[in-house]
């Protein structure tokens, strides 16, 4: 199933980027790895940290910036029993661990708490700039892995087709296109799923 409007008759070129940047930040919500960077993230002082507006998800905190490895995920609940007291430490040199609630994407949590501005390596999930006319004009590549090219495709096919979703056939069309995205993503993590699986269990065979 394709659509086939070579002309741009029925869909215009607004519609078609505007399309495409809706396709982007739906696989990118689905799959927050599609887009990640590093990036350093400066530290307000104590244990609570909240992302900067421009960032997604939080991937991983990787290491104190200069300093040693943050261990993660760890248990919060496990903290909470045995030091109850540990959201209230401040102003140490670097964070040993940390922590999220899943109910709460942007905000994350250090153990022990650190003081204003220390600064941690975190890897992060973005959703890019939306592509523009001038950069369609100009064959501007997309910032996501190409891996994820024909999920985007089906997804900007659905949106074209949910357009006139009272015919019956474009309802159709419409369903099919997004159930196809849909199966893409997830074929892809599972895929990723036993790829690492794989990865870890020969890290642990004795060379």
């Amino acid at each position: 199933m394709r659509v086939v409007d070579e002309d741009m008759i029925r869909w215009d070129l607004p519609f078609w980027i505007t399309a495409l940047n809706d396709a982007i930040n739906a696989v990118i919500t689905i799959r927050p790895d599609a887009h990640a960077k590093t990036a350093e993230f400066s530290c307000v002082a104590g244990t609570i940290q909240t992302l900067d507006e421009n960032f997604n998800i939080l991937l991983d905190v990787i290491r104190n910036v200069k300093g040693k490895a943050v261990r993660g995920l760890d248990d919060m609940e496990m903290l909470n029993n045995y030091r109850p007291d540990w959201i209230e430490s401040i102003d140490q040199k670097a964070a040993d661990c940390y922590m999220q609630d899943e109910s709460n994407p942007n905000t994350f949590y250090i153990y022990p708490g650190v003081s204003d501005k220390h600064k941690l390596l975190i890897s992060v999930s973005m959703f890019p700039d939306p592509v523009t006319q001038n950069g369609y004009a100009s064959n501007e590549t997309i910032s996501i892995s190409p891996a994820y090219d024909n999920a985007i495709i089906e997804y900007m096919i659905y949106l074209a087709f949910i357009r006139d979703a009272e015919f019956a056939s474009n309802a159709s069309n419409a369903a099919l296109a997004q159930q196809a995205f849909f199966s893409l993503l997830g074929v892809k993590s599972k895929a990723d799923s036993q790829f690492y699986k794989s990865y870890q269990r020969n890290q642990q065979t004795p060379k």
